[in-house]
């Protein structure tokens, strides 16, 4: 039998997408949109002595559009894309990947990563390894079709140049959302 996840608290009239659940199950994080998907933000779950709460707008987000997050093994990193303006650059509003820490029990301010993984084109979806390597969707000169996925491998704490998936993975077509 179907039902809907969490009617009436995640799943409503309105468009939700791209759940992250913490690794210690006890807080859910997910992309809240319009039905035209002209605003979307990030909206967070916790779960406190066994009752979960209500869902709210998370404090990093709320202002451009936020998508797609992924909590780090421990949770304490969250890793999500957006557009907002990255690099000190106004005039951009491609889709970047950034992170936020998560420290004495706030999300800090969201930081861009490096412009190796940031481009001027769109990086969507970000996922990591247990390695810690970051597989992200994105359309690049080096890749193989019109949306690829891509891995950059972490080495002492800093994210190589990421590569595009092999041809068993990626087409000329539509690859995203790997995890």
């Amino acid at each position: 039998r179907l039902a809907l996840f969490a009617e009436h608290i995640i799943s409503t009239p309105l468009y939700e997408r791209d759940m992250a659940i913490s690794s210690q199950g006890d807080e859910l994080i997910y992309t809240l949109g319009d039905y035209k998907q002209n605003k979307r933000c990030l909206v967070v779950l916790n779960k406190k002595n066994g009752i979960w709460g209500k869902p709210e707008i998370m404090s990093i987000s709320g202002t451009y559009q936020d998508i797609e997050p992924f909590y780090s093994q421990h949770g304490d990193r969250l890793y999500f894309a957006s557009n907002r303006p990255i690099y000190n650059d106004a005039t951009r509003s491609d889709y970047n990947i950034w992170f936020s820490d998560r420290i004495e029990g706030v999300w800090s301010e969201p930081v861009a990563l490096d412009s190796v993984i940031n481009t001027k084109g769109d990086e969507f979806f970000p996922s990591l390894s247990k390695k810690g390597n970051l597989f992200f969707t994105a359309t690049r000169e080096n890749g193989m079709g019109r949306e690829d996925i891509f891995m950059s491998e972490l080495i002492d704490d800093q994210f190589q140049l990421p590569k595009p998936l092999p041809v068993e993975i990626n087409s000329t077509l539509y690859e995203f959302n790997a995890y």
